[in-house]
């Protein structure tokens, strides 16, 4: 039978375990509503940078190298993951998703070290590996990987980038999901008539330095830029939400166990109890 302190070390080291899991879910609950916030300011960005974008190409069909179609290339997939578990098993959906669309991509790029080793224990070559971006990561973070992508497509042996990562669905549900990426499309007829820029006009207005195309390509450079981030944001936004779950579930049993501890101690007590007083009992039969 345990005894007493043998019960209260092992209560203690359950307890300390529950501690340190509520801890980090609270971290994650506190990064994800922070993360939330700032993903719905990312979308009002984005949405009036598209719009500028809009207004720059009306009448006009600027070119730029992100925008051309390669047809004859290689098709490039980026595998945005973590470097750290805890996540219920997200980064391996994510991989067990790619293997299922496997045959239409000839190349991979993995972000986070997670994924990077659930991709080579199925033996799959990774033509570049970048980090896992931290919970407070900002657009520079991701400027290596945007631009390595960008020169990536560039080489026209490349015909497409698409992006793998995990979509906020709810607190509860994340899911994989494949977007394009590059070349990159966007609806140039967004706009309303009343919003186009005036193609003539008699005060000479509005006025582009060095030029509207060149406006434009940076414009859209930019943007592509943010666009990125903003799948690189909702994959850590989704990979916040699964560690808070599963967190939430760890701590539950914890306090499941804890409680399995106290009822087996004392039922043990009891039952060498009842043993005791039928040793007694028989002692004072047999006299």
């Amino acid at each position: 039978m345990h005894t007493y302190s043998q019960f209260k070390k092992s209560e203690e080291q359950v307890s300390d375990v529950a501690d340190m899991v509520r801890t980090i879910e609270k971290i994650a609950a506190s990064r994800l509503h922070l993360m939330t916030g700032e993903l719905a300011a990312l979308d009002m960005y984005t949405s009036e940078l598209a719009r500028a974008l809009s207004r720059l190409s009306v009448g006009k069909h600027f070119s730029h190298p992100l925008l051309e179609l390669h047809p004859n290339g290689n098709n490039v997939l980026v595998i945005i993951g973590g470097d750290h578990g805890l996540v219920g098993g997200l980064h391996l959906r994510l991989v067990n998703f790619y293997l299922d669309h496997t045959n239409e991509y000839q190349r991979v790029v993995a972000i986070g070290r997670q994924t990077k080793e659930l991709l080579e224990q199925e033996h799959v070559h990774i033509e570049r590996y970048f980090d896992g971006l931290p919970d407070d990561f900002s657009a520079q973070a991701i400027s290596p990987a945007a631009q390595f992508l960008f020169d990536l497509y560039r080489d026209s042996a490349v015909s497409g980038v698409d992006i793998l990562f995990a979509t906020y669905v709810s607190l509860a549900q994340q899911k994989p999901e494949i977007t394009q990426f590059l070349p990159f499309r966007f609806d140039r007829d967004a706009l309303s008539n009343d919003e186009m820029l005036p193609t003539n006009s008699d005060e000479g207005l509005p006025i582009y330095e060095p030029s509207r195309e060149r406006v434009f390509q940076r414009f859209l450079e930019m943007y592509i830029q943010i666009r990125f981030y903003h799948t690189c944001l909702e994959g850590k936004l989704s990979e916040l939400s699964a560690r808070t779950i599963e967190m939430e579930h760890a701590a539950k049993k914890a306090d499941d166990m804890i409680g399995e501890y106290r009822h087996d101690y004392v039922k043990r007590r009891r039952m060498d109890a009842t043993l005791k007083q039928l040793a007694s009992f028989a002692v004072s039969q047999m006299i």
